[in-house]
């Protein structure tokens, strides 16, 4: 079972030969992607982010391989979906992965401000 994405996530009716195998090496590619960023893959719960750029790198690849450098429909749909996933990349970040912690609210002492009167 792929940690970013599932089958049934996969609507592309053209590329319908996708299998569980192409989500893996999705997830595979996102968390060394994530890792790259200096985040620890194992840190990040899964979301619409994660799922989108997981089924666009699937899609993509799916495109490519069914092409096999002769189909040119299925080759400029594979860099339609190779665009998408990367610029979805582009986007990942701590924020976006819900990890920046500076946006939590704080509390405790430390954020009583004292003063001398």
């Amino acid at each position: 079972m792929s940690k970013y994405a599932q089958l049934a996530d996969c609507k592309d009716q053209a590329l319908e030969n996708i299998d569980q195998s192409d989500l893996d090496n999705a997830d595979s590619f996102i968390d060394s992607h994530i890792a790259s960023l200096g985040i620890d893959p194992s840190d990040v719960t899964p979301n619409k982010l994660l799922e989108n750029i997981a089924v666009h790198y699937a899609y993509y690849t799916v495109a490519i391989r069914s092409a096999g450098g002769q189909d040119n429909t299925l080759i400029e749909k594979g860099d339609r979906y190779r665009r998408l996933y990367q610029d979805e990349l582009s986007t990942v970040n701590r924020s976006s992965l819900g990890l920046d912690k500076s946006q939590l609210p704080k509390g405790g002492i430390g954020s009583i401000p004292l003063v001398r009167g």
